[in-house]
């Protein structure tokens, strides 16, 4: 046998895999190079098919439009469509609107709801069936899956255009006509997706007290009440706490008021992780050894959940979920449309300026009056 040549008893063909005896001292390092190369393009060939092979419901999908008001992205887990769904959708009042993780919505603008306008943030979509059984978008904030308990903004319903042809995964795509459109299997969703411009944000800072005020440019006349304009929030010791703030003005006077309803929703998360404990000790009960261990890590995070949670409550004590600042109206130079809004600094404070229609609204606010007393 010449040197270097392979015996061939020593290997066998199967298929386009070569099947190798063990031999004492045999490693791969100690394969002919030939055999070397083979096995790892084989290996590599295996690692492809497996990365190609992976469960349809386990990739993630973006799309994402850039307007003249700022920027919509969108994520979602894109599932395949099944025969099945069908059923599941005529029987069901909510869908989370893709898999996996909850679809998530960032908006660099505000968006015009039915509910009301809502300011740039992040946010997770969903959707909810009406009485008459068709769907509507729904906007939520919070972690977890949505249902209707959630503070939630909706846009439509829309009208379902069944069609011949399905969509064999779910596929949300963004229009250049500022629509966002919903396809999977055989339905077709088109939903209008209105964007408003955000002001140039406030920025500051007081006694180490970050602040932030962010107002959209939305429609307004010279009298409103209760008008979600914008988001206010302060960041002490690293912590961002955020409140919602809603304009009146009526006549010669107005309001400028501020709610923070984080307290609501942590409690009904808490709530529904203490479910999930539950649940899951009930079904650790029949489990074998390995969807015990399962089980036990499923529970484990959860109840780390509730951990985060109960230390958010309690981080939540120090602020105020709802205040209210007076301010003082005045007769605006030129009357506008378009909710208008400067700021002023001042030693302590900051005063918020608001024009609407034929009004100016001005407010003086201090940072420090959004904590409990005591604080």
């Amino acid at each position: 046998m010449p040197m270097g040549a392979e015996p061939e008893s020593d290997y066998k063909s199967l298929g386009s895999l070569s099947w190798v005896p063990h031999k004492a001292g045999m490693t791969p390092r100690t394969l002919p190079p030939k055999r070397r190369l083979k096995m790892k393009r084989t290996l590599l060939s295996l690692l492809l098919l497996a990365l190609v092979a992976l469960p349809a419901a386990a990739q993630r999908a973006k799309t994402e439009a850039t307007w003249d008001e700022g920027k919509v992205t969108i994520d979602y887990g894109s599932p395949k469509w099944r025969d099945g769904f069908t059923a599941q959708m005529q029987k069901t009042d909510t869908w989370r609107l893709g898999s996996n993780d909850p679809t998530g919505l960032k908006l660099t603008c505000g968006l015009v709801t039915d509910s009301g306008p809502i300011p740039a943030g992040d946010y997770s979509l969903a959707m909810a069936k009406t009485k008459s059984g068709m769907w509507k978008l729904a906007i939520y904030q919070g972690g977890g899956f949505y249902n209707k308990k959630q503070k939630t903004w909706t846009i439509g319903p829309a009208v379902s255009s069944d069609k011949a042809d399905v969509s064999d995964a779910l596929a949300i795509t963004l229009g250049d006509k500022k629509t966002l459109q919903v396809r999977f299997g055989p339905h077709d969703l088109v939903y209008p997706f209105k964007t408003v411009k955000m002001h140039k944000p406030v920025e500051t800072e007081f006694a180490r007290i970050k602040t932030s005020v962010n107002v959209m440019a939305i429609p307004c006349a010279s009298k409103v009440s209760k008008l979600a304009c914008g988001t206010a929030s302060i960041s002490p010791r690293g912590t961002t706490v955020t409140w919602a703030m809603k304009l009146t003005v009526d006549g010669g006077s107005c309001s400028l008021h501020f709610v923070n309803d984080r307290s609501k929703f942590i409690a009904r998360d808490k709530a529904a992780a203490k479910a999930n404990v539950e649940r899951l000790n009930k079904r650790m009960e029949n489990a074998d050894e390995n969807g015990k261990a399962r089980f036990a890590n499923r529970i484990k995070r959860e109840e780390a959940t509730i951990k985060a949670l109960d230390a958010e409550a309690a981080g939540m004590t120090r602020y105020k979920s709802e205040h209210t600042v007076t301010g003082k109206v005045s007769a605006r130079a030129a009357s506008t449309s378009t909710l208008a809004f400067e700021n002023e600094r001042i030693e302590g404070g900051i005063i918020l300026i608001f024009g609407c229609g034929d009004k100016t609204a001005t407010f003086d606010v201090n940072p420090r009056a959004f904590f409990a007393s005591g604080q």
